[in-house]
């Protein structure tokens, strides 16, 4: 959309006004930006008063006002010469002062001028140089190609002796069933039952003796007495139970004083410490 009514009055979008003024978009923006004329920005793009742009203008190159945009008419051949009023050559070659100087002017061509340029007439020269090059085409060329036949070196290769690696066989051991340590255990308990019922029934002779209170009353103490003939009758049980007696003792002894010797001195570091 390149035209807007606003209030009345005719807004053209900045390509428009490039068009009709030959400035350029970002130009057009920036004149409307700087309040040069009025202007409106719609989106991305600006829209600006037609009558002062074209009073812009007309200020700018110091003239009349444009007319409007000329209607299309055929281009006339070269050889044809029409007069052109100064205004109209002016517009045509009317070159903006915000763009380079290096643009050309416009330059117009015929419609019924050859665009295509015939195809030059070859002379007898080069038709003679296309005959002989076609005929050096057709004519078979043979080539001579040097081919050397290279012998590959071969040298005595050392032969490799193949290891088989060796693993060493992991011995797998195997677990014992529940049923066999069951068996075990209980054998265990059976043999340690059996000579505990006759190391007491050796040892600890028990006289039973059934009273009317208590229903029966067991004395040990005959046991014990044949526990001590029997160590009596055997020298070493008795040095041995002496020598333990003694062990006990000693270490009852070096506990002692070793306790005694730790309160001597924690007493001396107090005494110390309070300075008597």
């Amino acid at each position: 959309m390149d035209e807007l009514e606003i209030k009345g009055k005719k807004y053209i979008s900045s390509k428009r006004a490039s068009e009709l003024t030959g400035y350029a978009k970002d130009y057009v923006g920036q004149l409307a930006r700087a309040g040069k004329i009025a202007g409106t920005r719609m989106g991305r793009a600006w829209y600006v008063e037609e009558e002062a742009l074209l009073a812009y203008k007309q200020e700018d190159i110091g003239e009349g006002p444009i007319d409007d945009p000329l209607p299309p008419r055929s281009i006339p051949s070269p050889t044809q010469r029409h007069p052109f009023s100064p205004s109209t050559l002016k517009a045509l070659g009317y070159i903006p002062k915000s763009l380079p100087g290096t643009w050309e002017a416009v330059k117009y061509y015929p419609d019924d001028a050859e665009l295509i340029p015939s195809p030059l007439k070859s002379n007898d020269f080069s038709a003679i140089r296309e005959e002989k090059a076609e005929q050096k085409m057709l004519e078979p060329h043979t080539v001579d190609i040097r081919i050397k036949i290279l012998e590959e070196k071969t040298k005595e290769r050392p032969v490799m002796d193949t290891l088989t690696p060796r693993h060493r066989a992991r011995k797998v051991r195997r677990r014992r069933s529940p049923k066999r340590s069951y068996l075990a255990l209980g054998a265990l308990k059976a043999a340690l039952g059996v000579f505990l019922f006759f190391f007491s029934g050796f040892f600890l002779s028990s006289h039973i003796a059934i009273s009317s209170q208590s229903g029966y009353s067991a004395n040990v103490a005959t046991g014990f007495q044949e526990i001590r003939d029997v160590s009596a009758q055997y020298p070493f049980i008795s040095e041995g139970f002496s020598q333990i007696g003694t062990f006990s003792s000693t270490l009852y002894d070096s506990y002692g004083k070793f306790f005694a010797k730790g309160m001597d001195f924690l007493v001396t570091v107090a005494l110390r410490a309070s300075g008597k």
